[in-house]
């Protein structure tokens, strides 16, 4: 139960509508709250906001469900340190052609933060690529690497690995 916005100035015009939200869960209306922020660990040992928590207040007799879920923002990556910025410079240089360990990008992220993100890609990339055919077929050419070709449907059609998160709803991992 999570959902995505672009960036805090879009967070304060959802959080003005929440009374009129129904919640995701129980899908009861007026008794979303704004429930705190959640945060975690940028690029080392940074500490950045993700989002925020909502909650459905079961409070005082309220008739909510009492659960929260989150409304993250889309450049973060789901429960991961990277932004999508760099998981996006890491899909462009591999298609590109670079070698895999050339093509992750110089930061305080190691290698082994890359292959994490290259095993959770082949695990969900089936379920984007049919989110993705359902807006139109891939660009005529081709890669031989069916990540890859997930991924170059993607960047083909959207500009971001943010705005695919903000259109979708769901996590890319």
């Amino acid at each position: 139960m999570t959902s995505y916005i672009q960036n805090v100035s879009c967070f304060e015009a959802y959080q003005l509508t929440l009374k009129q939200r129904a919640c995701p869960r129980c899908h009861s209306v007026g008794f979303l709250i704004r429930h705190g922020f959640l945060r975690g660990y940028g690029l080392g040992s940074d500490v950045v906001q993700r989002g925020w928590r909502i909650f459905c207040s079961n409070r005082q007799r309220r008739q909510g469900c009492g659960l929260t879920h989150a409304v993250l923002l889309s450049h973060i990556l789901f429960r991961r340190s990277v932004t999508t910025v760099t998981w996006e410079l890491f899909w462009r240089n591999l298609l590109a052609g670079l070698p895999f360990k050339d093509a992750w990008p110089v930061c305080a992220h190691g290698m082994e933060c890359g292959r994490r993100l290259w095993r959770a890609w082949s695990q969900s990339h089936l379920r984007i690529r049919a989110l993705l055919c359902s807006l139109g077929p891939p660009a005529a050419e081709q890669v031989a690497n069916p990540l890859l070709q997930t991924m170059a449907h993607l960047l083909d059609r959207f500009p971001s690995l943010a705005a695919v998160q903000v259109h979708f709803q769901i996590s890319l991992l």
